[in-house]
């Protein structure tokens, strides 16, 4: 028992320094957008998109708007991804252009071929 003591109290001590002065313990907690992007690399992509929305993501920087879309596109809900999608001026730009890829299968599982044919005639000049 006396030889646990030391050790315990020289993690604590060492916890305490490597802590950021300040902090709480609450501060070591998940944000919401921290958990929303856990639940979406965890594959869990209905709940990762319902939390972006209740955080405002929707109206959010293009960052936010295109993890929300993908999230809404990893259970297929397409119409939520042309909605948050369609008329973007920055698709092309943010992420590799991935917010044209995912617009464009929102167009095709909504059979807008037209569309579609469109936002991949964008990606093929936006790779050339």
């Amino acid at each position: 028992m006396l030889r646990v003591f030391p050790v315990v109290m020289i993690v604590i001590a060492a916890v305490g320094a490597i802590t950021p002065q300040g902090n709480s313990y609450r501060s070591l907690l998940l944000s919401p957008a921290d958990s929303a992007l856990a639940e979406f690399e965890a594959g869990r992509f209905w709940h990762a998109a319902r939390m972006l929305r209740e955080e405002g993501a929707a109206a959010g920087t293009p960052e936010d708007v295109l993890l929300l879309a993908r999230a809404e596109a990893g259970w297929k809900n397409w119409s939520a991804v042309a909605e948050l999608l369609d008329g973007a001026e920055w698709l092309s730009e943010e992420s590799d252009a991935i917010g044209l890829y995912i617009l464009g299968r929102a167009w095709e599982a909504q059979g807008q071929w037209a569309r579609r044919l469109s936002h991949m005639v964008a990606m093929w000049t936006w790779v050339r």
